[in-house]
């Protein structure tokens, strides 16, 4: 239960690093596929929950509620598992759309040769889940 918590907390912080300034060794990249027709590359960059995921096009997705989400934990370089998990729980943030399009959207992401703190050792971490998210252009 405690890997669990710890690799679901790896796994928050580089969702939720979805656009606050940062450097560039703090950027991560998602794939995005959502209901109004985009289908491609995020960028987010950022430590903070709530941030927003900007596509090449300039295209900037807010969240406004995560859906299911699932993670796995791997020893770098392998298939070995070191915990999984998923969450089919709904997470809503209180955010004004402001007339803005809603979108429901799928990520995932794989990100190899994390340090997991909790953990104590490196990671490779795949992700997916589920994002409502406003959208502006």
């Amino acid at each position: 239960m405690l890997k669990r918590a710890l690799v679901a907390a790896s796994a928050v912080v580089l969702v939720a690093g979805l656009a606050a300034p940062a450097s560039a060794a703090e950027k991560e990249t998602f794939q995005l596929t959502c209901d109004n027709g985009f289908d491609g590359t995020v960028v987010g960059t950022g430590n903070g929950q709530w941030t927003p995921a900007i596509a090449e096009d300039g295209t900037v997705f807010v969240p406004i509620a995560f859906g299911a989400f699932s993670a796995t934990a791997y020893e770098p370089g392998t298939n070995n598992v070191i915990v999984s998990f998923s969450d089919d729980s709904v997470v809503a943030k209180k955010a004004q759309q402001r007339g803005r399009a809603v979108t429901e959207c799928t990520f995932s992401s794989s990100q190899y040769n994390v340090y997991d703190e909790e953990l104590g050792q490196v990671i490779d971490l795949t992700f997916s889940g589920e994002v409502t998210a406003t959208v502006r252009r």
